[in-house]
């Protein structure tokens, strides 16, 4: 197809805005070839003159009939590279030598015989028409040139890395970013085997993993990559990545290809892992911890706390309660009768729960018969976390007629 002509032709405005007059643009003149816009034209005047050379060094066998059918080569060849220009261009050049060169009378413009004329007439609208069909040529070639570059730009414009594989595994795409990832240029890896250039291995285990675009053969549905993959770039380095695979059909639903597209995930798997290692480390110190917490939700009737759900206790509660096993159950089944005997207990909770102010206090629970130091905070509304110790030996030490 033509390219570029910028500098090879006038530009500015009059000059383009005359081109979609003869169905030409700077897009517009795409064909097969890529040739100067010029040099089209030239050809579209040399191959109809050539053809007059040729055709009068055949009087001979064919005496001073014009075989006019000829001079369609030339026009079709010059509509094919160009366009509709250049296929007009032929036609009238074609036109215009065989009137003055080959229809009696020669060396003039002049048609006697009606069937020279007809004859005449029909190459002119024979190449009129060739070039009409050779510009809705060139404008598929535009359409699907320009689909072309816009699926190119696009696959390397996107974030994540993309790699197509034909149904035998054979490679035939990688958009820059997965160039940059797995190490391979598109012209080495195209032909190669998925497996060797997408290589994949367990983070933990460093065990190959399965081909996942192998499963979309066998299920043909869209699938996702195990956890903690790491990719093997071609210069070794381990890369952990996210990725999903994708059949690519034809739109009678047969499968053509795979397409396979991921991304480097080490900082969000950094972050996974730092942020699991703060869960172990803060399970660890609630697991761990010498004082008893208990992390609950607070049962309003009206504004009124009216009981609690205990969601999660460590280990120091149950030691130091006596209580088992009260994850998921209502203060009210575990101890009964507590908001009777303490209401004291429940105003502060249900304080707490709702305004968000942390509390300190200590008390007396009669139900348990046991004295509390409690510290009582809300991470959100309705909800509280109480820790406390039991004081009770350290009360009876200092006033032994303490219950």
């Amino acid at each position: 197809m033509i390219g570029d002509n910028k500098g090879l032709r006038p530009q500015g405005k009059p000059f383009d805005s005359f081109l979609p007059l003869m169905g030409l643009t700077q897009l517009g003149m795409q064909g097969p070839i890529r040739w100067p816009l010029w040099l089209v034209y030239a050809f579209a005047v040399a191959l109809p003159l050539a053809t007059l050379l040729i055709r009068m060094g055949m009087d001979v066998a064919f005496g001073q009939r014009p075989l006019l059918i000829l001079f369609l080569l030339p026009i079709i060849l010059s509509a094919y590279g160009g366009g509709f220009g250049p296929g007009m261009v032929s036609t009238l050049v074609a036109a215009g030598s065989v009137n003055y060169f080959l229809i009696p009378p020669i060396h003039t413009f002049h048609i006697t015989q009606a069937v020279d004329l007809e004859q005449w007439i029909i190459l002119i609208v024979n190449g009129t028409f060739i070039s009409v069909l050779s510009q809705a040529l060139h404008r598929s070639w535009r359409r699907a040139e320009t689909e072309r570059l816009l699926q190119a730009d696009t696959l390397a414009s996107i974030g994540d890395a993309v790699i197509n594989a034909d149904l035998q595994g054979r490679i035939t795409l990688l958009n820059p970013e997965a160039e940059r990832l797995t190490g391979w240029t598109h012209q080495e890896a195209v032909g190669q085997p998925l497996a060797a250039v997408f290589r994949i291995v367990n983070e933990l285990t460093r065990e190959p993993e399965e081909d996942p675009a192998s499963r979309i053969l066998e299920s043909g549905k869209m699938a996702d990559l195990a956890n903690h993959t790491v990719l093997l770039a071609r210069d070794g380095r381990g890369i952990p990545i996210e990725e999903s695979v994708a059949p690519v059909r034809r739109p009678d639903g047969t499968i053509v290809s795979r397409v396979l597209v991921f991304h480097n995930c080490s900082d969000k798997r950094k972050a996974q892992n730092a942020l699991r290692e703060r869960e172990e480390h803060y399970r660890s110190l609630f697991d761990n911890m010498l004082n008893g917490l208990a992390y609950c939700k607070m049962l309003f009737e009206q504004d009124e706390p009216k009981d609690f759900t205990y969601l999660e206790v460590n280990s120091a509660f149950e030691s130091l309660t006596g209580l088992k096993n009260v994850s998921g159950k209502k203060v009210s089944e575990v101890i009964p009768g507590l908001r009777e005997s303490d209401p004291k207990l429940f105003e502060i909770y249900g304080r707490v729960a709702l305004t968000g102010t942390p509390e300190r206090f200590e008390t007396y629970v009669e139900a348990l018969g046991m004295w509390f130091s409690i510290s009582v905070y809300s991470p959100q509304k309705e909800y509280f976390v109480a820790v406390f110790d039991v004081i009770t030996e350290r009360k009876r030490a200092r006033w032994p007629w303490a219950t």
